[in-house]
Order: C-alpha cells, then sequence, then structure tokens
C-alpha cells in the first residue's frame, strides 16, 4: 500500500492512525527515516489519548488516557526503528526478529539509493521484501504514477478547500473499487476522525 498526498501533510497521521485504533496480534514495525521515535511515539500518544501533549494538563481523565496510552506503547505494540540508511537486508532481518504482521515505511523519498537510481525501483524492492517476508507494507510518500503502478492499494490526501476536512481517495485497490472518504483532520493531535460537518 502506498499512502501519499497532493502536499507535505497527512501522510505520517493518516498511518499512526492505522496503528493507533487498529487491533494487532503483535508488534508493528515502523521505519521512521525522517523523524526520531520519541516523535512517533508522542504523535501515537496523542492520537489514542486525542488531547495534544504539548501541554501540561491537570485534567483526571486526559492523565488517565496517557498513562494508557503509554502502557500500551511500553508492551512494545510498535517497534519505531530510526535508522537512517536501512538496507533491503537490515529491514529483512528487522522484520524476521520481530514476526511483525505490518510493516510501515516513512519515506520513501529518504529511503537509501544507489547512484542513478528511481524511486520506482525502490518501491518494486519493499514490494518484493513483502512478498517475500508474507508481510502487508504502507510506504509514505509522494509518488508518481509509475510507482503507484506498483502498488495494490494507493491512498491519497486531499484537502478540502484549506479547512479542516480531507478526502481520502483510494485511487487504485487491486481487490475493491476506488473511494472517497471524507474526513476531519485535527493535525494538532494527528487524528482522523469521520465526523460530519456541522
Amino acid at each position: 500500500m502506498i499512502i501519499t498526498s497532493d502536499g507535505p501533510f497527512g501522510k505520517t497521521s493518516l498511518a499512526l492512525n492505522f496503528i493507533a485504533k487498529g487491533e494487532h496480534p503483535n508488534s508493528v514495525l515502523y521505519f521512521s527515516l525522517e523523524q526520531p521515535s520519541f516523535r512517533v511515539y508522542k504523535k501515537l500518544i496523542d492520537i489514542d489519548a486525542k488531547t495534544d501533549t504539548r501541554y501540561e494538563t491537570k485534567n483526571k481523565k486526559v492523565l488517565a488516557k496517557l498513562e494508557k496510552a503509554v502502557d500500551w506503547l511500553e508492551r512494545d505494540d510498535v517497534l519505531v526503528c530510526e535508522e537512517q540508511n536501512p538496507s533491503i537486508d537490515f529491514m529483512r532481518d528487522m522484520i524476521c526478529q520481530a514476526g511483525v504482521p505490518a510493516v510501515f515505511v516513512d519515506s520513501l523519498q529518504m529511503f537509501p539509493k544507489e547512484k542513478d537510481e528511481t524511486i520506482a525501483n525502490v518501491v518494486k524492492k519493499l514490494k518484493a521484501l513483502a512478498i517475500e517476508r508474507r508481510v502487508p507494507m504502507v510506504v509514505l510518500g509522494k509518488t508518481t504514477e509509475e510507482e503507484e503502478q506498483l502498488a495494490d492499494v494507493v491512498l491519497k490526501i486531499e484537502r478540502i478547500d484549506g479547512g479542516p476536512y480531507v478526502n481520502i481517495n483510494i485511487t487504485k485497490n487491486r481487490y475493491g473499487y476506488p473511494k472517497k472518504l471524507k474526513f476531519l483532520f485535527c493535525a494538532v493531535i494527528s487524528d482522523f476522525s469521520r465526523e460530519e460537518e456541522k
């Protein structure tokens, strides 16, 4: 799966919403090539608690949610690898060691390439690894039509008139039909929800 957007926003947040709101029997492996692991965990806590944790609060309900979120992360449900130059062999070893049901790569543009190697070739390598290890892989980044043709599913995030609502367009779905879904996106806590406009 590829998650892309019409601007520099929302891709990481959408991926972390999948993780925070999903049910996973084992750990999820998240290769963070753009930001340190503590920022990824912080965003996961914000999503789980539905609160901006940048500011201290004395609200007991919020604190209880934060404690629950921290416990959830401490159970190693999410393994964040912030290796800056992961090779395919390194990723294969990490996937084997962790025994994960899903892998996320953030982001495609930061993935190390050989001289004159194209992004499309990187996508091919990642897809081959996903097939070899029999693990679903979600790749984040700006993509072209050539790269999107290699994916089974492509989600594109599109802002609606600069407001808080976004469309998540399933522009390619090898297992079904294209679809357009409307979400409310709260950037402060990186949260997507299906709330309707009032």
